[in-house]
């Protein structure tokens, strides 16, 4: 139907993240507290702060990634969709610059 030797192509990529209760993160605290030579660097309440802070930019980034960088969210791939569903070819008129070639995707055939 459709043969692209080059397309735009965007990065996706999430930062994975496990909920951490707070019961956990005292326990991780506590933990490396001890073992620390110094006898730990700072209390509990900034230590959790900090990491609450670290969980919410991650999760900003996420949401940034998924409003700007996801693959139905740039016309790369709302163009293949159309000429799937619609079955023309004429479908596709890319604006955006290629960035990719298939042959840096080798192995993407053996799926």
């Amino acid at each position: 139907m459709l043969v692209l030797d080059e397309w735009h192509h965007k990065d996706f990529f999430e930062v994975g993240h496990q909920e951490i209760t707070d019961e956990n993160l005292r326990y991780t605290y506590e933990l490396y507290k001890n073992e620390s030579r110094e006898g730990g660097i700072m209390d509990f309440d900034s230590f959790a702060a900090i990491f609450r802070e670290q969980e919410q930019r991650n999760e900003e980034y996420n949401q940034q990634q998924w409003q700007e960088n996801r693959p139905s969210s740039y016309e790369t791939w709302q163009q293949i969709a159309k000429v799937i569903v619609i079955g023309y070819t004429s479908m596709y008129k890319p604006t955006l610059q290629p960035n990719t070639h298939w042959k840096n995707w080798p192995k993407s055939g053996s799926l």
